[in-house]
């Protein structure tokens, strides 16, 4: 830890802070991961000089950014989506098996 450059240990402590925070606050994991990735995306983003570009290009640049962090935002909704109808599916999956376990119990038992 030692030979790692300050900038990253205070990335690593903050981070160890927020997800504090938000375990605290009772606040689901995919919170921080948003937050994670709407700041990587504007990290990520062209840095537009506003002194010496237009302001179209300004605002394009902005769009563009808000547009990725629209679709991050909507791969993520489909994940949860498809995590959700795995859940029901599992669940429907044991429900059948007990009911025909239990169906099972009762024939043999008449």
């Amino acid at each position: 830890m030692e030979s790692l450059p300050a900038d990253f240990l205070t990335v690593l402590r903050t981070d160890g802070l927020l997800r504090s925070l938000i375990s605290k606050l009772g606040a689901p994991l995919r919170v921080r991961l948003l937050a994670y990735a709407e700041y990587a995306l504007y990290g990520l983003s062209l840095k537009v000089d506003s002194t010496s570009d237009s302001a179209i290009e300004v605002m394009l640049s902005r769009f563009k950014t808000g547009l990725r962090y629209i679709q991050l935002r909507l791969l993520f909704g489909m994940l949860e989506f498809v995590s959700w109808l795995e859940n029901i599916k599992q669940a429907s999956t044991r429900r059948s098996k007990n009911l025909l376990a239990s169906a099972g119990y009762a024939v043999r038992n008449l």
